[in-house]
């Protein structure tokens, strides 16, 4: 670990037919004995735009995913 604070930021515009655009933030401060890990994530796209039920299962996915990739992150980090 490092006491310096680091920020990730991406963004994409119009890439393909899959989605128009994609913003990501992910970032982290120290913070006591440890850090505060920030994440945000957004994707628009006209491919499920109107139907709430793929919208819904779309979201509650990603929402799985992320929560795989943040833990492991977080042993990455401790174990380093």
């Amino acid at each position: 670990m490092t006491d310096a604070a680091s920020v990730i930021i991406t963004r994409q515009f119009f890439v393909g037919h899959s989605y128009n655009s994609g913003h990501m933030i992910l970032g982290w401060v120290p913070y006591g004995h440890g850090s505060v890990l920030f994440y945000t994530h957004r994707t628009s796209t006209d491919q499920v735009q109107g139907n709430n039920l793929k919208r819904s299962i779309g979201r509650q996915r990603l929402k799985q995913q992320m929560i795989r990739n943040l833990k492991f992150l977080r042993t990455a980090l401790e174990s380093s």
